[in-house]
């Protein structure tokens, strides 16, 4: 079970998520990027959801607020 700072990987070794984690569900300031190891989204993450932050389009917008 992840508690505490870590990482995620991908199955080919890019980074998925890096952040805090809590009963195995990613709770806190975190980073999750996607399958070319793009930022996706950082925040506040509760129960493994973003709740507070940022979320990027692929077109490189970015949209902040409450989610």
């Amino acid at each position: 079970m992840k508690n505490g700072k870590g990482k995620e990987y991908y199955i080919d070794g890019i980074i998925k998520y890096e952040g805090k984690y809590l009963n195995d569900e990613k709770n806190g300031e975190g980073k999750s990027y996607n399958k070319e190891g793009q930022l996706e989204s950082e925040g506040f993450y509760y129960n493994g959801e973003i709740l507070n932050g940022k979320v990027y389009s692929p077109k490189k917008d970015s949209y902040e607020g409450e989610y």
